[in-house]
């Protein structure tokens, strides 16, 4: 099974307790199933901390990097994700101007 790597930066890497989070996938997936899938992985409340409960919609305070491009500019959460990819999440504020 191919492996999707979650690096957590700056604060993230607090709240989880670690650097990154490791999920192995089967097929094409979405982001959205993959912080699903690290929610289950790390036991503890990912999902919302990334998204809005309410809507299932990114916080504005959450970016997140896929192969270096701002996954708000691709498709957003609903975009299809195929193992391996680098993927860089993390709190707006840590993001630079």
């Amino acid at each position: 099974m191919p492996k999707v790597v979650i690096q957590l930066v700056g604060t993230l890497r607090s709240i989880f307790g670690r650097p990154e989070i490791e999920i192995e996938t089967e097929g094409e997936i979405t982001f959205r199933d993959l912080v699903k899938m690290a929610s289950a992985e790390v036991g503890r409340d990912f999902f919302p901390t990334l998204c809005d409960p309410e809507t299932g919609e990114l916080r504005p305070t959450i970016v997140i990097l896929v192969n270096g491009e701002n996954l708000l500019r691709q498709k957003g959460l609903d975009q299809p994700l195929a193992a391996p990819q680098k993927i860089i999440v993390m709190r707006a504020d840590m993001a630079g101007g």
